[in-house]
């Protein structure tokens, strides 16, 4: 009987024990992680999108790409100086952009905001449309001072179009050859059209005139440098 008890409160500490690790445990499978922020933006604007690592077990060396929608311009990349002074970002800036941070003395065990990207919203950029921002990587760039492969885990982010675009003069959203024949009728006077005056006045002189039609449809051909106000 005393065999019995023995054996019985031996079973009940070893549980107890289980449960009392299993938390440290856990932590270590942790996975650390890189997440692109979702914002906000009209079309036309200038935004900053940041990426921030967390659960750092400490690395030398991390790489990845930046991969993001057709109607941004990666137009600047700013690091977090608590990394270091070894984070780069080639220039001129590409699509997908790579992004790097390799520390040859010690292991970085920073978490926080990494970078900052700064982004130009195409001024087409339709209402409602979101921009996505994917991040990639290859497993063997990102290791500790061991040379230890680090999982991370990544996570996209984007940006929401909001507001309304210059030249969209029928508020569909899109700017197109329909927008031109409406503001070139609602000038003739005719057809009971109605148009958003504000966004029709492309160049913003505040008045809807020939000038406006022929920027948007230099605009549309390709641009020669026009923008759209």
């Amino acid at each position: 009987m005393k065999r019995v008890f023995c054996r019985t409160i031996a079973i009940m500490m070893a549980i107890l024990i289980a449960f009392a690790t299993m938390p440290a445990a856990l932590a270590t499978n942790i996975a650390m992680t890189l997440q692109v922020a979702s914002v906000t933006a009209e079309p036309g604007d200038t935004v900053q999108v940041q990426i921030t690592l967390a659960n750092n077990p400490g690395i030398a060396s991390l790489k990845f790409s930046v991969r993001y929608d057709s109607v941004l311009t990666l137009t600047d990349v700013n690091f977090n100086s608590a990394f270091g002074s070894y984070v780069t970002a080639p220039t001129p800036y590409s699509n997908p952009q790579t992004i790097s941070l390799i520390s040859p003395l010690s292991e970085i065990g920073v978490n926080g905001v990494f970078a900052t990207l700064t982004f130009k919203v195409a001024s087409t950029a339709p209402q409602g449309y979101t921009a996505t921002i994917n991040l990639t990587y290859d497993q063997d760039d990102v290791f500790n001072g061991d040379y230890d492969n680090v999982p991370v885990d990544m996570f996209p982010g984007s940006v929401k179009i909001s507001g309304r675009v210059a030249g969209d003069a029928n508020g569909d959203g899109k700017l197109n050859l329909k927008d031109i024949v409406l503001i070139r009728r609602w000038m003739s006077g005719g057809w009971n059209v109605t148009i958003d005056e504000n966004l029709a006045d492309v160049n913003g002189d505040r008045t809807v005139n020939l000038e406006d039609v022929v920027l948007l449809r230099r605009y549309l051909s390709g641009g020669w440098g026009v923008e759209l106000v």
